[in-house]
């Protein structure tokens, strides 16, 4: 028969209460954030058109510009908002997209289509 050895309680607590004790002076080396962020990379596109109203901005140049963007790879959700005189298009993407590789299709799509936007609009703003 083999004896199996002993091991004594003061043993067992003592041993606990130094793990315990590393763990304890290990907690500030975590990196944990108390409010992550949850922004997801994103693109807005900002131009004038002085003198219109926000129906006319919509269909004439919101829309246009919000359908061609749509190309864009990796997008996850279009935001657009049309005001008296003015425009924006927001363009969420995906956080694992290249933000400098849709910022310069972005740029393309818009130079491509800036000829067909209606006279008296800015250049839209990336």
């Amino acid at each position: 028969m083999s004896a199996s050895p002993k091991i004594s309680s003061f043993t067992i607590i003592v041993t606990f209460l130094c793990v315990a004790l590393a763990g304890i002076a290990f907690i500030p080396l975590l990196p944990i954030k108390l409010s992550p962020s949850r922004t997801l990379p994103q693109l807005t596109i900002s131009y004038n058109m002085p003198g219109n109203s926000a129906r006319v901005i919509e269909m004439e140049v919101t829309s246009r510009l919000e359908a061609m963007l749509a190309r864009i790879k990796g997008i996850k959700e279009i935001n657009s908002t049309s005001g008296n005189g003015w425009g924006y298009v927001t363009l969420e993407l995906d956080k694992h997209t290249n933000i400098d590789a849709a910022r310069f299709e972005a740029s393309t799509i818009i130079r491509q289509t800036w000829p067909s936007l209606p006279d008296g609009l800015s250049y839209p703003v990336l």
